[in-house]
């Protein structure tokens, strides 16, 4: 039942954190299952409360003093966010992860707990087994989970996390592709056959561009262009200011588009 009335709110985002919290948080007994269920009832009406709220300003922003009601009129009965759907959800995870919870109780003692304490290996498509990465391993985690599932074949190669405040955070995070968990990091990935660019928080694709579009790629002062072959307006931005940091990404990205115009010639 809940996942129907969660696909009827037609909210991506919340679907897919709704998604992610429940593949984390499965309750091996009865307090972990209420505490579980707590959070995930909280989720789900702070989420039906900020389409309440966000969406007049977003239809003010974008229409003006119209945009501010019809804003309104989608905060509480739109497809976005629906502010009667999204509390009952919240209910009924509660409810199935506290009985969840109460049935694994009684069998918690029977075997050995097993819980994946690192993200699954990231292997590269020439199938070497190398030494487990952190970062690689993060990256394949959000390619794979990224707008719902729609890359997940795809091959991941490399990512980069950029924030206007990445000089405060330490320099071994951004190595290993932490995100700054104060705000939104921008990350721009790449895999064999496309570029991605989508936040860290909440996994919001921003822009996709498939190398069977890429006119060319140049490094800038601040970053890397990705030039369209249908023309400049459709251009794509990875916002990179420092140059180890743009040196490392383009070596990547050369690498990728290289091998990928040799597989068009086999293909031709």
């Amino acid at each position: 039942m809940n996942q129907g009335l969660s696909a009827a709110t037609f909210d991506s985002e919340y679907q897919a954190r709704r998604r992610m919290a429940q593949r984390r948080n499965k309750p091996r007994h009865a307090i972990y299952g209420v505490a579980a269920g707590g959070e995930a009832f909280a989720s789900s009406v702070t989420s039906a409360m900020e389409g309440v709220l966000m969406k007049p300003i977003e239809g003010a922003e974008s229409e003006g003093a119209l945009g501010f009601f019809k804003g309104v009129g989608k905060g509480l009965v739109g497809y976005d966010h629906t502010v009667v759907t999204k509390p009952v959800i919240g209910v009924f995870d509660l409810a199935s992860n506290v009985s969840e919870g109460i049935r694994n109780t009684t069998t918690v003692f029977d075997n050995p707990a097993r819980e994946r304490i690192r993200l699954p290996r990231h292997v590269a498509s020439d199938r070497v087994l190398r030494p487990f990465s952190s970062r690689e391993a993060l990256g394949q985690y959000w390619m794979k989970d990224l707008n719902n599932g729609a890359y997940r074949q795809e091959s991941y190669v490399a990512h980069i996390c950029m924030h206007q405040n990445m000089r405060y955070r330490s320099y071994i995070d951004w190595f290993i592709g932490l995100p700054d968990s104060s705000a939104d990091d921008n990350v721009v990935l790449l895999t064999a056959s496309r570029v991605l660019s989508f936040t860290s928080k909440n996994l919001r694709l921003d822009w996709e561009l498939p190398f069977t579009d890429v006119q060319g790629v140049t490094v800038e002062d601040t970053g890397i262009r990705f030039a369209h072959k249908a023309g400049k307006e459709n251009d794509k931005f990875a916002y990179i200011p420092d140059k180890n940091s743009q040196s490392w990404f383009f070596g990547h990205v050369a690498s990728v588009v290289k091998a990928f115009n040799a597989r068009k010639r086999m293909d031709g």
